[in-house]
């Protein structure tokens, strides 16, 4: 009776550890990790620009290089994304582009701007950028701004062996110069020398310089063979610090190196600054008045 007692006993309490255990709860799994974010999809009907509720392929037409006697005509699409008829209208357009736009699209339509550039026209040399708006009824963005950019260059004929050796021919002293270290706002002035070494008139068509830096006139801009003159540059660090490299684009009549690249580098220093001047008191001490003698 005793061992039928105690087999009993185990019985139970086996069953009671086996509740136990399958009562007590899975552990969790760890949380997935978040996926990032899924970057915005770039446009692909064609329509990169969207200038309130006028989606465009581009508002930047760029004639990359464009002789002086030439005319190039570019495009851009254009595509009413607004619940109403959009009317256009270009303004201050300049006489050597003739911008074509629709007077108005409906709701959902397509256009086409179309510009034609007249290099001639414009009688100019070098990178050359024009920027004009576009009024719109649009109440979003009524005025859409237009950028027209152009490489203009000279044109020359094809030359022969003895056209090579006769034409005017441009060459500097040198077209480098490194003024090693100099104080932020000092000026930098340099001048390089040119001759006209080839056997016919040099023309000076343009110089142009760089961002903070500025380039004078020659003082000849018709240049004789043989004939020499001077391009004055000027470096300003006021502003400036660490190291600077700036340019001054030189284009002239020279067929075999119409345009040629100065260039002026070096490195601005700023001053230290003392921890007096750098963390002035704000309470200065006050003079003690004089006191009158009675």
């Amino acid at each position: 009776m005793k061992k039928i007692i105690f087999l009993v006993t185990c019985t139970c309490m086996m069953i009671f550890a086996n509740a136990q255990v399958n009562n007590t709860p899975a552990p969790a799994k760890p949380a997935a990790p978040a996926k990032p974010a899924t970057p915005p999809a770039k446009p692909t009907d064609g329509y990169s620009t969207v200038i309130g509720d006028l989606k465009m392929s581009t508002n930047h037409i760029a004639f990359m290089s464009i002789k002086n006697n030439q005319i190039k005509t570019d495009t851009a699409k254009i595509m009413n994304n607004w619940g109403k008829t959009m009317t256009f209208e270009a303004k201050n357009v300049p006489a050597h582009i003739k911008f074509q736009i629709p007077n108005s699209l409906e709701p959902g339509k397509t256009g086409l701007i179309i510009v034609t550039y007249d290099a001639a026209k414009k009688n100019d040399f070098g990178f050359l950028q024009d920027r004009f708006n576009i009024t719109t009824n649009d109440t979003a963005t009524p005025e859409k701004s237009f950028i027209v950019t152009a490489q203009l260059e000279e044109y020359f004929p094809p030359m022969t062996k003895a056209d090579s050796a006769s034409c005017p021919r441009i060459s500097f002293k040198e077209i480098a110069y490194n003024y090693g270290k100099v104080k932020q706002g000092e000026v930098v002035h340099k001048e390089y020398e040119f001759t006209n070494t080839g056997k016919k008139e040099l023309v000076i068509r343009k110089t142009k310089a760089s961002c903070g830096c500025t380039a004078s006139k020659p003082e000849k801009m018709n240049l004789n063979p043989a004939e020499t003159s001077v391009i004055k540059v000027d470096f300003n660090s006021a502003g400036k610090s660490g190291k600077q490299s700036k340019t001054v684009t030189v284009i002239t009549n020279d067929p075999i190196t119409p345009t040629i690249t100065l260039t002026i580098s070096g490195e601005v220093e700023v001053p230290e600054v003392k921890k007096d001047d750098a963390n002035p008191t704000s309470n200065p001490p006050v003079a003690t008045p004089p006191v009158k003698k009675q």
